[in-house]
């Protein structure tokens, strides 16, 4: 062939001959994809989530801008949210005071835990959502309802706590060995309820239905914890003196007792800052 005819058959060559080396390239590597994954994850492990970041709001849009009466919205159905998620928190204590399986306990207890700390989560961020509000551009009325909010989830998540705290008076007892009578069994079963009927009535006014709900009821029920925690109280210091059980059972049933009695009050506190009493 001619220089000429060489010359232009050169740009066919070449390419072919890239294409050559790119096919016998990744003919050889495809053997290798194994290894190279392993290097590739050694030079760039996988970025695990902390619990913080794993943890997120239902409901607020955070980096969204909006008005501050449609934030504000925002925040009202995440603690109405929040206020769903301590009712089912109390729900998993009353499953926890019931269950025999030492297994299935410890991982109720494990599961109670977990929703306690979400429950502190939940409340710092509907605060820390409802801060970045400038005062200077919010309506009288929006300032009422972003204050009222505050006050509802740090009773929300005073209500968790107690929810916690019940948990880890139960899991003390599983520990020492220690058994309530019948007798205490069912009184603290009557407290237990009489405590979820508050939160379930608690949860109806969160979600929007105030007229559904007469606020002098949540008063009535707390009325009727604080008598049956006066009676409990009373009773249980005559048994630990006429021997009937040792004091320290006794003193586990007193904390189980003061606890409920704690939590009806802060339901009382939700209610009254969602009735702007």
């Amino acid at each position: 062939p001619t220089m000429a005819g060489q010359t232009e058959r050169l740009p066919v060559v070449l390419a072919m001959f890239h294409t050559c080396f790119n096919v016998a390239n990744t003919t050889v590597l495809i053997g290798f994809v194994p290894q190279l994954e392993r290097v590739v994850r050694w030079i760039l492990p996988d970025r695990k989530q902390t619990e913080e970041e794993s943890f997120q709001l239902q409901y607020i849009k955070a980096n969204i801008i909006q008005t501050p009466e449609i934030a504000v919205l925002e925040a009202q159905n995440e603690t109405a949210h929040f206020s769903s998620d301590v009712c089912k928190m109390f729900g998993k204590v009353r499953e926890l005071f019931t269950e025999d399986d030492s297994k299935r306990f410890d991982e109720r207890f494990a599961d109670i835990e977990k929703a306690e700390d979400n429950s502190d989560k939940m409340e710092l961020g509907i605060a820390r959502f409802l801060e970045q509000l400038s005062d200077d551009h919010l309506s009288d009325v929006t300032k009422t309802k972003t204050r009222q909010l505050l006050r509802e989830i740090g009773e929300l998540e005073s209500i968790g706590d107690a929810c916690y705290n019940l948990s880890r008076t139960m899991n003390r007892m599983q520990l020492s060995g220690k058994t309530l009578d019948e007798e205490q069994t069912a009184q603290l079963l009557q407290m237990m309820a009489l405590c979820d009927e508050a939160l379930q009535q608690m949860d109806t006014t969160m979600h929007g239905h105030r007229d559904q709900h007469d606020i002098q009821q949540t008063y009535r029920i707390e009325n009727a914890i604080n008598q049956k925690r006066d009676q409990l109280k009373a009773g249980n210091l005559q048994a630990v003196n006429d021997q009937r059980y040792d004091y320290a059972t006794g003193s586990i049933y007193a904390d189980l007792v003061s606890e409920m009695e704690k939590l009806g009050d802060y339901v009382v506190n939700v209610v009254e800052a969602r009735f702007g009493v």
